[in-house]
């Protein structure tokens, strides 16, 4: 599997097993028909390309319900946003805490990034009740839950930790990045030092707001309306 920016039209791949090696060149990335015999959202009749293997950020589960539009993504950049109507505008996000994506009618979630040490992001988000902030320093991520440092935070955190099944929060780290959960929101929100990324169900739409946008195909080109707040 393979990680790409989402604006390429074609990539190149090698893909090695222990018996044998294979070269993809030129691979379309936005065609409905990839191979022969291979259709996106279709069974596979033969090893080879398919969508899932479109970026390992997430897993097969999320997205299926990508594919199924059940979900949207959005993804912010030190320098560039890619709203949640798939637009990639320019955006350089400031050092005042800023509204990325939020529930305004609910009040359920609300997820806030700020710029630090340049080129580098922040992110506080908050979910029932609790709230969880990712701050990145010169060597690692600095995680504090509910106001409380988390010391080896890459051990995963349950918020509260009495409520297994039901949990606001669940951090965990895959492939470099973090990812945060939570069982009162259907939302996830994944992060590096440089890209903080918002998953949302599609049974938000009417809810949302924050510079990712309503889900309304209104912020393919046009930057949604900005809120900051200097701090939280």
């Amino acid at each position: 599997m393979i990680e790409f920016p989402s604006d390429l039209d074609h990539v190149n791949a090698t893909v090695v097993t222990p018996v044998s090696g294979y070269e993809y060149v030129q691979v379309p990335l936005h065609h409905h028909q990839l191979f022969e015999g291979m259709t996106v959202d279709e069974p596979m009749s033969q090893p080879g390309w398919h969508v899932v293997m479109d970026n390992t950020r997430f897993s097969v589960a999320s997205l299926h319900k990508m594919t199924q539009g059940q979900s949207k993504v959005c993804t912010v950049y030190p320098q560039t946003l890619i709203t949640l109507d798939e637009g990639v505008i320019p955006f350089v996000m400031s050092d005042k805490w800023t509204l990325v994506s939020g529930d305004y009618v609910d009040h359920t979630y609300a997820v806030f990034v700020k710029s630090v040490q340049g080129n580098k992001l922040a992110v506080k988000m908050y979910v029932a009740d609790h709230d969880i902030k990712v701050v990145p320093d010169e060597y690692r991520a600095v995680v504090t839950v509910d106001g409380n440092v988390v010391e080896q935070h890459e051990k995963g955190v349950v918020v509260p930790k009495d409520e297994p099944k039901s949990y606001a929060i669940k951090l965990t780290e895959n492939n470099e990045h973090l990812v945060v959960q939570s069982q009162r929101v259907p939302m996830m929100m994944m992060w590096t030092p440089n890209s903080v990324t918002v998953m949302l169900d599609t049974a938000l739409q009417g809810h949302v707001t924050g510079v990712c946008g309503h889900m309304d195909d209104m912020h393919k080109e046009k930057l949604p309306k900005i809120y900051t707040v200097a701090s939280l």
